[in-house]
């Protein structure tokens, strides 16, 4: 039931590939014909969600402020789709590059696979077109009985093209005679490399962009998912798989001179994505340091002291003492005598010294008065 759903998708597909096979009489060639036919029918939809996942990323400080100032999530998507809204922008629109690839890698895998369908008693019997042929020869699908294409592989058993059986994986070949199998395991590897250096671009043109560690995983694990499949799958689909990837590198590196450079879209979504990590960054620290209590966040001073202290001496010259020299201790300074307190002018004119000398006068004996005498008890 699902499967009838799509068939017109396969037949309009196959309709296409039968017209390129006609044209070029190789089936390496008409596949590739009709994955660039594909990709270019495609060009303007990836441009398009390009530039509003651009746009969304230029909108990021805006969205940062949102965030923060509506912590209820209702009013908060309300106010996001608003902006959405004011700006035009859709949310979903940059997610299409990412969505295509696998529903068009199944519609080819399909179709590569119908081409090489094997005839069965029932199918023998129920289709004129096939009578008379054997059980296990081709019995192609999707494929008008009056093309080309279909003339030629009805009733064969191999797709030979390029000397490659485009109907056989690459391990199947390989098992079969190594040496006949290294053309396969060379296709492979031009798959894999294609795909690595496509999402190198990527990766170089948001450099700016901060990293999302599974993100990074995805890119890094693609190349090897690109490798497996060709290297499991018929090789008809691994000259689709190069074939896309050659197109997306040409097509990456206009986007990178559209787009991204200074002043482009890209460039200011890259400046506008900036602004916004420094500003999360910078309440984040004003936060954490106003939460901090007085006693931390002295004791983080110090401590931020004492680590830049154990920096510079384990930076400092070989050879040259890890401790300060300790400055020479400076001799006591000698107590001044105190001086005598200055007396009045009468005291010092009395003693022979000048009035209102401030000197003092060697000061001469007094002389020694009796002591008095006991007075007689009054009776």
């Amino acid at each position: 039931m699902i499967a009838g759903i799509f068939d017109p998708i396969y037949q309009v597909t196959t309709a296409i590939l039968a017209a390129c096979y006609q044209v070029t009489k190789s089936y390496s060639l008409s596949i590739a014909l009709l994955t660039l036919v594909i990709m270019v029918l495609v060009l303007p939809l990836t441009l398009k969600s390009t530039k509003s996942m651009l746009e969304m990323q230029q909108l990021q400080p805006e969205i940062k402020k949102l965030q923060q100032q509506y912590p209820d999530m209702q009013q908060r998507n309300e106010a996001m789709m608003a902006l959405y809204k004011e700006h035009s922008v859709s949310p979903l629109g940059g997610c299409l590059p990412m969505l295509l690839p696998m529903p068009l890698f199944i519609v080819m895998w399909r179709v590569i696979r119908g081409l090489t369908r094997a005839c069965t008693d029932k199918l023998i019997a129920d289709k004129p077109a096939f009578a008379g042929k054997v059980a296990g020869t081709f019995c192609p699908d999707h494929l008008g009985t009056s093309t080309k294409i279909f003339q030629d592989l009805v009733g064969r058993t191999k797709m030979m093209s390029l000397g490659f059986d485009l109907s056989k994986p690459a391990v199947q070949s390989i098992r079969d005679n190594i040496l006949r199998g290294l053309p396969y395991v060379a296709l492979v590897l031009l798959v894999t490399g294609s795909s690595y250096y496509q999402q190198r671009q990527v990766t170089i043109r948001n450099k700016n962009q901060p990293a999302n560690p599974q993100q990074q995983m995805l890119l890094k694990l693609f190349p090897l998912l690109a490798g497996g499949t060709a290297l499991f799958f018929p090789a008809g689909l691994s000259i689709y798989w190069l074939t896309q990837n050659v197109f997306r590198i040409g097509q990456n590196s206009y986007i990178t001179r559209r787009f991204y450079r200074e002043g482009g879209l890209g460039h200011k979504a890259q400046v506008a994505a900036a602004a916004a990590r420094e500003l999360a960054d910078a309440k984040k620290g004003d936060k954490a340091d106003k939460a901090a209590p007085k006693g931390f966040r002295a004791a983080a001073k110090e401590l931020a002291e004492s680590n830049a202290s154990a920096k510079a001496a384990r930076t400092a010259k070989p050879g040259a003492s890890s401790k300060k020299p300790t400055p020479p201790v400076k001799p006591a300074a000698k107590p001044t005598p105190p001086k005598p307190a200055a007396k009045s002018t009468e005291v010092a004119g009395s003693n022979g010294a000048k009035p209102g000398s401030s000197r003092p006068s060697p000061q001469r004996p007094r002389p020694s008065r009796p002591a008095p005498r006991p007075k007689p008890d009054q009776k």
